[in-house]
């Protein structure tokens, strides 16, 4: 079992690259792969918290098929996020070029998703965004997995592994900070920069690799290893450091247990990861020459789900952060 363990994950490794390469010929999404409407996935039928079913989807590897014809096999899809931005006081400068210190219109991104089954073990999720703001194009959230159904006595047990370019973007829970509230936000908007590196400092300049099991679709384990990319990765990929460098592989651990009756659904779970930072000193320069920052992040987090026959639904997510910082 090691073994095919072991040869998913170097599919799923080279799937990120065939994926995240791939031209863009049609708009089709997951509903049309498995034949199932979006409110069968997602709360509220739009992204992205997701019902039991579509956690089961993401964790068994995004493979699950039963749409029909040819724009069920091609995974592709497109979305435009545009906003308009009035604050009670204007800012001080342009919050960006060509825009102006308040009333703002923008077409703040336009992504393009790569997402889909590739074999009956391994899927995956690419997003490609320009962002309208910055005329620039980047790698944005990226999920490959692979995953094996097993059996363990009477109940079910998978077994799989992941690659992602941030901690969460792989998480199938809710209130993860890749996929947790607000969702989405304008870009034009001047909001606090301090956050826990956990919510952002990794995301899209790191590649993860973990390793997971699920079993009895109740109980998930999840656990790996994150480095950030070198200058070259993130010049291809349109992204930059952020706080810094990871020093050595961060360990990254995940753990959840879920309960489904009837129309319900809740879970608890909580997160760790610890990583040594080098601090940057350009956007793609970092050095741990005069001193390195040290990060430990914990999270409890939980979350409830009512969705009835889908015509009224309720939800209610909630993470709980503790961080210690240390110079090193």
């Amino acid at each position: 079992m090691i073994s095919r363990l072991c040869r998913l994950a170097a599919l799923a490794g080279l799937a990120i690259l065939l994926l995240a390469t791939a031209p863009a010929h049609a708009v089709p999404s997951f509903a049309l792969q498995t034949g199932q409407p979006c409110a069968a996935c997602h709360v509220g039928a739009f992204g992205p918290q997701l019902t039991a079913f579509g956690r089961a989807f993401k964790i068994g590897g995004y493979v699950q098929t039963g749409g029909d014809g040819w724009q069920s096999r091609i995974p592709v899809s497109a979305m435009l996020l545009g906003s308009y931005t009035n604050t009670e006081k204007g800012q001080s400068q342009p919050a960006s070029e060509h825009y102006g210190r308040n009333g703002n219109i923008a077409m703040d991104q336009i992504s393009v998703f790569l997402a889909g089954r590739i074999t009956d073990n391994v899927g995956g999720f690419v997003q490609g965004t320009f962002s309208g703001i910055t005329s620039t194009f980047k790698l944005d959230n990226t999920d490959l997995r692979a995953a094996v159904p097993l059996s363990a006595g009477d109940a079910e047990l998978l077994i799989g592994a992941d690659v992602n370019n941030g901690p969460t973007v792989q998480d199938p829970f809710g209130a993860s900070y890749a996929w947790g509230f607000p969702y989405v936000a304008s870009a034009l908007t001047p909001t606090p920069t301090a956050q826990p590196l956990l919510a952002g400092g990794l995301a899209g300049n790191s590649i993860g690799a973990t390793l997971y099991a699920w079993y009895d679709r109740s109980l998930y384990l999840e656990a790996g290893l994150y480095n950030t990319y070198g200058p070259t990765l993130l010049t291809v990929t349109g992204n930059s450091f952020g706080p810094g460098a990871t020093a050595s592989p961060a360990p990254y651990v995940r753990a959840a247990y879920e309960w489904n009756w009837g129309q319900n659904s809740a879970y608890v779970g909580a997160i760790f990861l610890d990583e040594t930072i080098n601090p940057t000193t350009a956007p793609r320069v970092t050095t741990g020459a005069n001193g390195r920052n040290g990060y430990r992040d914990y999270v409890i987090d939980g979350g409830y789900q009512f969705l009835g026959d889908g015509t009224h639904v309720f939800s209610v997510l909630g993470p709980t952060q503790v961080r210690e910082k240390s110079a090193l």
